[in-house]
C-alpha cells in the first residue's frame, strides 16, 4: 500500500550509516531489499514500491519523514515553537525537498514536500519489510504534544492512564499515523521505527535472522497490545523495531 501525500502523514524512512555496503546487505538479507542509486542517494526497493532510504553519516541512526505542504513554512514554525533546523531545506530535483529538523526535546525528524504527481510522494507501507509504525519516544509528553500538534494539526488521543503509562495518538487526514510514548527513561529522544515481519516466519525467528547477520538484540521478544515485537540493532548500531502485527494479543 502507498502512504497518501497528506500532511503529517509519514513520507519516507530512511538510515544514515557509515558502511553503505554491510548496511545494505543487512537489510536485503533481512527483508529481501533491492537498492537503486539516486546520486549520492540510495532508495531501497521491495516488490518495486519504495520502502527506505540510505545514505552516508558518521552515526548510525533510522529518520521518520512526514509529509509537509511547504517546507519553508515548516521551518519556521519549528523555530517559532521551540525547535531547530538540523539540515536543509534541500532541493532533489523532479522529486522533492526535503529538511532535517530536531522538536524541542531534541529528537530529530524530517519533512518532506514531493514535487507534484510525477515526484516521489509516497513509500510502500504496513507489509512484511516495510514501515508499519513509528513512535516518539520522548521525556515531556505534554510539551511534544503540543509541539507537532502545532505544526501538523494532529488529532492527539491518550490511550494511556497519562501517568503509569502515558502514550498518545496522533491522527491526520482521517487515519491514525503515529504515536508518542512519554517515559522518564527517554534521556535521549528519539523517534522509533517498526518494521512488519512476516507472519508466517514470527519475529521470534527474524530475530534469530538479525544475530545472524551480524546485528544484536536490545530488547528480546514480547507481546504487545498491537502484536508481538522486538528492538533489535542492525549490523551498524542503528535501532529499529520489528513487530508480527498480523497477530494483536487478545485484551
Amino acid at each position: 500500500m502507498l502512504s497518501p501525500v497528506v500532511s503529517g502523514a509519514p513520507a519516507l524512512v530512511d538510515i544514515a550509516t557509515a558502511n553503505r555496503a554491510a548496511t545494505c546487505d543487512f537489510y536485503s538479507g533481512l527483508f529481501g531489499w533491492t537498492y537503486v542509486p539516486a546520486g549520492d542517494y540510495v532508495y531501497a526497493e521491495l516488490d518495486g514500491d519504495v520502502v527506505a532510504g540510505v545514505r552516508d553519516g558518521e552515526q548510525a541512526v533510522w529518520t521518520l519523514y512526514v509529509h509537509a505542504g511547504a517546507v519553508e513554512t515548516a521551518a519556521k514554525g519549528i523555530e517559532e515553537a521551540g525547535g531547530q533546523i538540523v539540515f536543509g531545506p534541500h532541493l532533489a530535483p523532479g522529486q522533492g525537498e526535503a529538511l532535517v529538523a530536531a522538536d524541542p526535546a531534541g529528537a530529530v525528524f524530517g519533512l518532506w514536500r514531493a514535487d507534484g504527481p510525477g515526484g516521489f510522494g509516497g513509500f510502500g507501507v504496513g507489509r512484511p519489510g516495510t514501515l508499519t509504525w513509528a513512535e516518539l519516544r520522548t521525556i515531556d509528553g505534554g510539551r511534544i504534544d503540543a509541539f507537532y500538534g502545532r505544526l501538523f494539526g494532529y488529532e492527539q488521543r491518550q490511550i494511556g492512564d497519562g501517568r503509569h503509562f502515558d502514550y498518545t495518538v496522533w491522527s491526520a487526514g482521517g487515519q491514525t499515523r503515529l504515536g508518542r510514548h512519554a517515559d522518564k527513561s527517554y534521556v535521549l529522544p528519539y523517534w522509533l521505527v517498526y518494521f512488519a515481519v512476516d507472519p508466517a516466519v514470527g519475529t521470534d525467528a527474524t530475530v534469530v535472522r538479525v544475530t545472524d547477520l551480524g546485528g544484536s538484540v536490545i530488547g528480546d521478544p514480547i507481546d504487545v497490545s498491537t502484536g508481538r515485537m522486538a528492538l533489535v540493532a542492525d549490523v551498524s548500531g542503528a535501532v529499529f523495531a520489528l513487530i508480527d502485527d498480523a497477530r494483536p494479543r487478545a485484551s
